[in-house]
């Protein structure tokens, strides 16, 4: 198991001239000919780029099918849409200058045990595959050709997206290679992606987490100053050396992680032990309802046209409403100016905002036949189906006003992540952090609003349930636990699209989909199946450590 990541704080200003090279004997860093190697390679085999760096595209057609690049098992629309949630994602997004400065970050290749095997000195103002590409590329030639790797990237799911479609990296390494997200990045992924790309959801990972990169970025942070100014050759080899301090550091306290390790391992799985009981089902049935829900959950988008309808009936029906409330409006109005009880001030005053108001229901009433009569069949059919149904009613407001959450957590988790990580408190950056704080903890009222809305729709939908005034079958959706809201944990109610999904399919739900026991269950067999793993593992390190001593004291 391995974690790639990036640093942009790990800076190196332009100089006039460079220093003199000195290169430690037990350097990590890959040398800049073999990134060169895949920068060349990446930019023949892609699509050729535009006066501003931005790769070619073409129109898409609207009734073009959505579905899986070769062997992923995530539509390319789930895929598409991490451009807008992750700076990494985006090759195009500058986290530094290359005017002011020669290096402009670092990325990293960290075992398990959070230690470093290679490092690639970064000169791109963001961040590109073909460092990633690099790294991948240096670690196989060092393992024997039946070794199979599992890699932990914050936007691992379009890593193999790229080496799938360009073929990026050979097909025997393709083979022996198993990707997946970092823990602390999973939040900015869709529920479909988490559920392929999630170390805690796949097989073989553990209780991994990917984020011995971030660690290590902590440990180095105190050389950002000296770092920044001195010159190339002695940054990496500085870099070196702390390297070379870190890891015979981490070497003597390799059996106090283990032990760590251990003893969190134990305590999942009691935890979990605890889930698969409370659900009343054996380990087998939780796997295939497993299977099950990510099959369904998984599924590529219906066509971009049919997409354009649903949009056009969501349009209408909010046109809809907005006529209902202008009637009733105006209707309150003529009430008033036929009251003759009424003080002749409120009389005068319904007449001046009659007028507009009758204007503005005639300007909607034509927008909305208008609507109407650009549906095909199969929208007015919907539409008609849509309208009459308050249940349905409630679940497009839900589903929206989840949507909407989605975003303002994922923004507010990416802004406190950046405060986080801000190693350095310079007096010129205290008011900017001040302000960003300030600015994150105001915000989270109107959070918490959003999701007091959805549980309340939730409720509503509840009751219409049990009233017999749902359509049959019909599952309400999971309201959110306001504790664990900031939270963004992998299995919290923020992720649930139960009844949410936009789809006319009244069959009976499956067991995953309404029955919150089985649901509880999965989670718990699936965190069960993660602890063994990694007490297995664990097994295996405390032998090869006692040997180890063993060898070394008997030398």
């Amino acid at each position: 198991l391995v974690c790639i990541d990036a640093c942009f704080t790990q800076k190196n200003n332009k100089h006039r001239t460079q220093d003199l090279k000195h290169e430690h004997p037990k350097t990590v860093f890959v040398p800049p000919e073999e990134v060169e190697i895949w920068k060349e390679f990446v930019e023949e085999v892609r699509p050729q780029r535009d006066a501003s760096g931005k790769a070619k595209k073409t129109t898409p057609n609207p009734d073009e099918e959505d579905g899986f690049e070769g062997s992923l098992r995530v539509p390319n629309s789930v895929v598409d849409a991490y451009g807008e949630s992750f700076t990494a994602a985006d090759g195009n997004r500058q986290k530094a200058s290359t005017q002011l400065f020669d290096s402009t970050a670092l990325m990293g290749l960290l075992c398990r045990h959070d230690r470093v095997l290679w490092l690639v000195n970064m000169t791109t103002p963001g961040e590109r595959q073909r460092y990633a590409l690099t790294l991948i590329d240096t670690l196989f030639q060092h393992l024997p050709d039946h070794w199979t790797v599992g890699l932990l990237y914050n936007i691992a799911c379009q890593l193999e997206r790229s080496c799938i479609k360009w073929d990026l990296l050979k097909e025997e390494y393709l083979d022996r290679l198993a990707f997946t997200i970092s823990v602390f990045h999973a939040f900015g992924h869709s529920w479909p992606c988490q559920c392929i790309y999630h170390p805690w959801k796949r097989t073989g990972f553990g209780l991994a987490d990917g984020e011995g990169c971030e660690q290590f970025w902590h440990s180095i942070s105190k050389l950002i100053a000296y770092l920044r100014v001195c010159g190339h050759h002695q940054r990496l080899y500085t870099l070196d050396l702390q390297i070379q301090h870190l890891d015979r550091e981490s070497l003597w306290g390799l059996g106090l992680w283990i032990a760590r390790k251990w003893k969190h391992a134990r305590t999942k799985r009691e935890q979990a032990e605890k889930d698969v009981s409370w659900s009343m089902r054996n380990a087998e049935f939780l796997c295939d309802q497993w299977q099950a829900q990510v099959e369904s959950q998984t599924k590529p988008l219906p066509r971009q046209s049919k997409g354009s309808a649903r949009k056009a009936v969501e349009e209408a029906l909010r046109l809809r409403k907005a006529r209902d409330t202008l009637a009733d409006n105006i209707k309150q109005l003529e009430k008033v100016m036929t009251n003759l009880s009424v003080e002749p001030y409120e009389v005068a005053t319904a007449e001046l905002e009659l007028e507009p108001l009758r204007e503005k229901l005639k300007k909607t009433q034509k927008l909305l036949t208008a609507k109407e009569r650009a549906m095909g069949v199969e929208g007015k059919e919907k539409y008609q189906y849509l309208a009459s149904s308050l249940f349905i009613m409630h679940c497009m407001n839900a589903r929206a006003l989840k949507l909407r959450l989605r975003q303002k957590l994922r923004s507010r988790k990416f802004e406190r992540d950046q405060l986080e990580r801000s190693f350095r408190r310079q007096m010129n950056k205290c008011k900017l952090y001040n302000h960003t704080e300030h600015s994150i903890t105001r915000r989270d009222p109107g959070i918490q609003s959003l999701a007091k809305k959805y549980n309340n729709l939730c409720a509503k939908m509840e009751s219409l349930i049990q009233s017999g005034r749902a359509p049959v079958n019909a599952v309400a959706p999971r309201a959110i636990v306001t504790k664990e809201l900031f939270s963004l944990d992998i299995d919290n109610s923020i992720w649930d699209d139960i009844s949410l999904a936009d789809n006319n399919d009244m069959a009976e739900p499956p067991l995953w989909l309404c029955n919150k026991d089985v649901r509880t269950g999965i989670r718990g067999i699936l965190l069960h199946d993660r602890c063994d793993e990694e007490l297995h593992w664990l097994k295996y390190e405390e032998a090869s450590l006692k040997d180890w001593f063993m060898e070394e004291w008997s030398v």
